[in-house]
């Protein structure tokens, strides 16, 4: 009896020592760090599998979100086809592994939205310091152009959405935060000469006729035709802001020093989720965690206001 109970009691402590085994593999999160060099192969195996490659260590508890890079594909878009993302990723188990995995809930950067790759594409950070994009075949479709930086040394993931390269002393040598594509997230600025641009639709990532520029006057919003067709500007000195529970002191600014920039802010921690984007139709929309969103130029602007938004026909 006395060896029955201690058998049983050996028992409990392996079932106990499993199940924290268990535990501690499902809590295993991804790291927000990479060494140079280092090479990913795009294993996805459908385009409803995403494949994240980094994440911020700390994804926000209450939600189970933050930000992360990886090989993404919408299932609207089609199978074969994949993007190199920085997005909003969402964490959950894995109920088969056990093991805690991401997914993207969605993309506000994308290195190759005019190339996408297919599967057994690779993303690589080189020994020279170029972070390179290649398709099965070997072919080049996006790189850093940081080769000529023999001083880099890694890649971070932030906490705050940016993607950068960084040298030997820690100075950031790229970052994706300068090279915006149709999102910007808190704490990203638009500079004079840079641009949003909005995608053909929301099946088509490539670059659409809609965009936005800074200029030495203000914000604009362009139409790309034979003649591009501005379609609303605001002014320098311009602060939009927004105090709702899905927006709580969102603000977006468009000033003029050191040169004129827009300026996406909140001074809470918890908005950092929110995001602007120039949507396929020529919106500017805020979207915050739960999708909830608000149509920036929705007061000033009627919906026949914007181009082609009437059809052949002028019917709205």
């Amino acid at each position: 009896m006395a060896l029955q109970s201690f058998n049983f009691i050996l028992f409990l402590q392996c079932l106990v020592i499993l199940s924290v085994a268990k535990f501690h593999q499902a809590q295993i999160l991804y790291s927000s760090t990479a060494k140079l060099p280092t090479s990913w192969t795009n294993n996805s195996t459908s385009s409803y599998d995403d494949q994240i490659i980094l994440s911020n260590q700390k994804p926000n508890s209450s939600y189970d979100i933050g930000f992360g890079c990886g090989f993404y594909s919408d299932p609207e878009i089609g199978e074969d086809s994949f993007y190199f993302a920085v997005g909003i990723v969402e964490a959950f188990i894995d109920f088969e592994s056990g093991k805690q995995v991401w997914s993207f809930k969605n993309t506000t950067w994308l290195a190759n939205r005019n190339r996408p790759v297919g599967k057994d594409a690779t993303l690589q950070l080189v020994e020279d310091g170029n972070l390179e994009l290649r398709d099965r075949d070997g072919s080049l479709i996006w790189s850093t152009n940081t080769s000529s930086r023999s001083d880099i040394v890694g890649m971070k993931m932030m906490e705050t959405g940016n993607l950068f390269l960084y040298d030997r002393d820690n100075t950031t040598v790229w970052q994706s935060f300068d090279h915006p594509t149709d999102t910007l997230i808190i704490g990203q600025k638009l500079v004079e000469g840079q641009k949003l641009v909005g995608s053909v639709s929301k099946s088509n990532m490539s670059e659409g006729n809609y965009y936005l520029s800074v200029t030495s006057e203000g914000l604009s919003a362009y139409y790309q035709a034979d003649v591009p067709v501005e379609y609303l500007t605001l002014r320098q000195d311009f602060v939009l802001s927004y105090n709702t529970s899905s927006f709580p002191n969102v603000s977006v600014h468009i000033g003029v020093l050191p040169k004129p920039y827009v300026f996406f802010s909140s001074p809470t921690n918890y908005t950092l989720m929110s995001y602007m984007k120039l949507d396929p139709d020529g919106h500017i929309k805020l979207y915050g965690d739960n999708s909830e969103s608000i149509d920036i130029w929705g007061g000033p602007l009627g919906e026949c206001e914007y181009p082609t938004s009437c059809g052949e026909y002028g019917v709205c």
